[in-house]
């Protein structure tokens, strides 16, 4: 009986086990992410989860910013992590999550978001004079989105309280709705709903415009980055080759351009400056030509006519400047493009009408920044003694350089045909 008892207990002892061995109350130590997905974007991307790198993946599409996302995040059972699902987080650059299993363990996933890229962002600078509640400048444009370009609207607010504004119109933007054509509150409250960024000034110097461009031209390259970015401006010209009306001064404009050139590590495709008046100098071409592939500018003042309103919706260049860019054309093509249209605007019967009859010039040339150095060089043209015409000066100084000028120079419209003019100007003058 002894004997059998004694086997007993050692069969007992052997085949014991603790709640550990059989699996109960063991800690898991899964960690995975199963499923990682985001809040709000439509149509939803697939975000993939590559288990061997511990990588995820997503590209969101052209015009998603990225700067504030909200993921929703399916883990392995009893496991956490750091960042919680649902917490927004900046996806400008990789995030780091941290997986906790139910034992403590950790492994880390890295997110990496890649945002598909317009063809072209163009930034439309405004120097505001109306109320805060107007509706006006709202309506420069008939589209401000398609599938490859995005206009940006970037106002400078004279009021009371200064401030610089951005702001981004989608697609179905609607400024001519009959509840808002004449302004008010609730125009206002549908136009701030496309603001995406207010930078308010504490001084109206030159450095405070500056810095105040410098977070713009960040928001805009950082959250919807393009390919080609072009930089136009409604307002007055300055001949100094300062910006908006030289609210930027001509030192603090090489600052901004170079800035904004580091930020998409390349020239700007090009700076438009064809609406304002007596911009084709070389003074602002000097000032800024290392800063973009390409310059819009007249000599002459700009303007000063009446039009026919059909024809202006038709053939106006800046009404619709969305129809000439496109990745099927360079950005050298779409600019030519983009001025023949508005040669054609001058040329429709009711506007060249009010032209002739008000002896108005108008002029606007496309000048290729490449090509300045080297007609600069050849013509002496940094230390020549001449005010006046450019093409005039070289033909009377230097005939031999007259192909030089119209390769920098190499577009050019006017209104030349329609009357004598009462002035010797070909698009570029020596200031």
């Amino acid at each position: 009986m002894k004997k059998l008892w004694s086997t007993l207990l050692s069969a007992i002892i052997l085949f014991s086990c603790s709640k550990e061995d059989l699996g109960i109350g063991k800690k898991s130590n899964e960690k995975e992410i199963k499923t990682f997905a985001f809040i709000g974007i439509n149509p939803a991307i697939a975000c993939i989860i590559n288990e061997a790198d511990k990588t995820i993946s997503a590209t969101v599409p052209a015009g998603t910013g990225i700067t504030n996302l909200t993921p929703t995040i399916a883990l392995s059972p009893n496991a956490t992590s750091t960042p919680a699902s649902g917490a927004s987080q900046d996806f400008s650059k990789p995030v780091m999550y941290k997986v906790k299993a139910e034992d403590g363990s950790i492994q880390d996933y890295t997110v990496k978001i890649t945002q598909a890229k317009k063809y072209i962002n163009v930034i439309k600078v405004v120097n505001s004079w109306v109320g805060y509640n107007d509706n006006s400048w709202e309506r420069q444009h008939s589209v401000y989105e398609t599938n490859d370009m995005q206009i940006f609207m970037v106002i400078i607010w004279n009021t009371s309280t200064p401030k610089v504004s951005l702001y981004k119109f989608n697609a179905n933007f609607d400024p001519t709705q009959s509840a808002y054509i004449y302004g008010g509150a609730a125009w206002v409250n549908y136009r701030e709903s496309f603001n995406i960024l207010n930078v308010n000034l504490t001084a109206t110097t030159s450095a405070a415009y500056t810095d105040a461009f410098k977070q713009v031209f960040e928001k805009i390259t950082t959250d919807l980055p393009a390919q080609h970015y072009g930089v136009k401006y409604s307002g007055h010209g300055v001949a100094t080759g300062g910006l908006f009306e030289n609210k930027i001064s001509a030192t603090d404009t090489r600052n901004l351009l170079s800035y904004f050139n580091g930020l998409i590590n390349a020239k700007i495709d090009f700076l438009d400056w064809n609406t304002n008046c007596n911009g084709g100098t070389y003074k602002i071409i000097a000032n800024q030509y290392q800063y973009a592939n390409y310059i819009l500018a007249s000599d002459l003042p700009r303007g000063g006519y009446n039009f026919d309103v059909n024809e202006y919706f038709t053939y106006n260049h800046e009404l619709n400047i969305h129809k000439f860019f496109t990745p099927a054309k360079t950005i050298r093509n779409s600019l030519v493009e983009m001025m023949n249209s508005e040669r054609s605007f001058w040329v429709s019967s009711v506007t060249k009408n009010y032209m002739v009859s008000g002896l108005v010039t108008q002029s606007i040339s496309i000048f290729d920044t490449q090509k300045f150095i080297p007609l600069v060089n050849s013509t002496n043209m940094a230390t020549a003694n001449y005010v006046g015409d450019a093409l005039q000066y070289i033909r009377q100084v230097f005939p031999a350089q007259e192909q030089a000028f119209n390769e920098f120079r190499f577009h050019y419209i006017s209104n030349k045909d329609f009357f004598n003019w009462p002035v010797n100007s070909n698009g570029f003058y020596l200031n």
